[in-house]
């Protein structure tokens, strides 16, 4: 395997600290830093006797790390994004709307209906979409009315 990564600058990248990450598969127990250390005998590093992280070292590494990330536009319909939460809003407006796969044309489904303005979030790959009592972009102070979908709707419903 291969890897090729382009971190920017030509300042040298050495090991300066691991993380050891303990527990299972669904969620992390405990998490250790730890100080490389080289090898006597020309090895790769020996990792020290590992300390638990505290929530100051947390928070160092998040401020490190934000540099990193890109600045990009976002356009005006986008209400929050982080990398653990993206919410957007469409003002009201006539929608068509299909109520199954079999539409022939003549009865409700495809037709175009009014929508009230919408307010989605994608969150923990859950989709959630709340109404809004008004049309325009919500504030913090909002009265929302929510639905939640936990699945990709199947064409049979």
């Amino acid at each position: 395997m291969r890897l090729s990564a382009e971190y920017g600058g030509e300042a040298p990248l050495d090991l300066i600290r691991a993380l050891l990450l303990y527990g299972s598969q669904d969620r992390i127990r405990l998490a250790t830093l730890h100080t490389p250390e080289p090898d006597p005998n020309g090895g790769p590093p020996i990792l020290s006797e590992g300390r638990p992280l505290t929530r100051e070292f947390l928070r160092q590494l998040r401020r490190d790390l934000e540099g990193e990330v890109p600045t990009i536009w976002l356009p005006d319909s986008v209400v929050v994004w982080s990398p653990q939460l993206v919410a957007w809003w469409e003002p009201a407006c006539f929608r068509p709307m299909f109520f199954s796969p079999e539409s022939d044309g003549r009865s409700l489904d495809g037709r175009v209906f009014p929508h009230p303005p919408l307010l989605f979030a994608i969150q923990h790959r859950c989709l959630s979409v709340w109404a809004l009592p008004e049309n325009r972009r919500p504030s913090p102070q909002s009265l929302l009315k929510r639905f939640s979908f936990k699945r990709t709707p199947s064409a049979k419903g």
